[in-house]
């Protein structure tokens, strides 16, 4: 298997959740390690080096750049992220969210059917992101949700929304939106630059769910006192894209058919629109993601 490339950082966005049986996202491996980057990390306990956001860059990011008390935690550890892998010189970031308890690889093959294969070791993963930043005109890349069906195998790239697991390229990308959605918001800042997000289809991940598991850590429970609030400031800043409502109706993609609840719950639409996603070498491109590809199927 090959080493993390040198210019990559992978690190863990976290704050408030100082169970350690909440953050599985430390219990994967990848080369060279990884690191917490964290605006709370009271009472937290960890292998992981953990760097907390400094109090300059608090007072930097709170009057610059945050919109609501939301903006203090998330969006404020992904944006200092930011600012530590610049002045640490590397070229690529990669952020996952510290709640994800899976990473597969998965694609529906029309004569074999569906091939599914999860793993400890994320390094492939790690540095296909970067390598699709590296070859296309993307700002920022990510991987598929696990609970959605399998593409077909030859799907291998598209033009989507990124949660979770989102790969930066440090010479394009601005600070993250000081509000809920932050994630969202980066791909509209994006785009308004004519910069596409990617999306490496086979590859994707699976969190811990909050209603099933009744988990109010870090910004969950924030997410509860919003409620119905949420996203207005979104609505208002990147309106073209992105809408807010309430429905009774549950969605959840591993189920057909919504269920229906007795109380309204916030919902959002997010548009999709695609900017243009160019590689500028196919050869390298095809061949590094091949090799993540393999490296996961083998193991090795």
């Amino acid at each position: 298997m090959r080493s993390l490339a040198t210019d990559v950082l992978v690190v863990v966005i976290s704050g408030g959740r100082p169970d350690p049986a909440k953050r599985k996202t430390e219990r994967f491996q990848v080369d060279r390690g990884l690191r917490i980057i964290s605006n709370n990390s009271a009472g937290y306990e960890t292998p992981l080096p953990i760097i907390d956001v400094p109090p300059d860059f608090r007072d930097y990011y709170e009057q610059h750049h945050s919109l609501s008390p939301f903006g203090m935690t998330v969006p404020l550890n992904r944006s200092y992220a930011i600012r530590y892998a610049r002045e640490q010189h590397y070229r690529y970031l990669v952020e996952l969210d510290d709640n994800i308890h899976t990473f597969a690889m998965t694609w529906l093959d029309e004569r074999r059917g569906r091939y599914y294969r999860s793993f400890r070791d994320i390094t492939p993963v790690m540095n296909a992101l970067a390598d699709v930043l590296r070859y296309t005109n993307a700002g920022m890349s990510g991987i598929q949700l696990g609970a959605l069906p399998p593409e077909p195998y030859t799907r291998i790239l598209a033009e989507r929304y990124v949660y979770s697991v989102l790969a930066l390229d440090l010479e394009v990308v601005p600070y993250f939106f000081g509000d809920v959605e932050e994630d969202i918001a980066m791909r509209y800042d994006l785009a308004r630059r004519r910069i596409p997000v990617a999306q490496i289809v086979p590859f994707r991940y699976s969190k811990i769910g909050q209603k099933s598991s009744g988990d109010r850590s870090g910004n969950r429970g924030m997410y509860d006192e919003l409620g119905t609030g949420r996203g207005a400031t979104m609505a208002k800043v990147f309106g073209e894209w992105y809408s807010r409502g309430e429905s009774n109706l549950i969605h959840n993609v591993s189920r057909e058919r919504p269920r229906r609840s007795t109380t309204s719950q916030f919902m959002h639409h997010v548009k999709p629109f695609r900017v243009g996603l160019r590689t500028s070498d196919n050869t390298a491109l095809r061949d590094a993601l091949t090799a993540a590809f393999r490296e996961v199927e083998d193991g090795s």
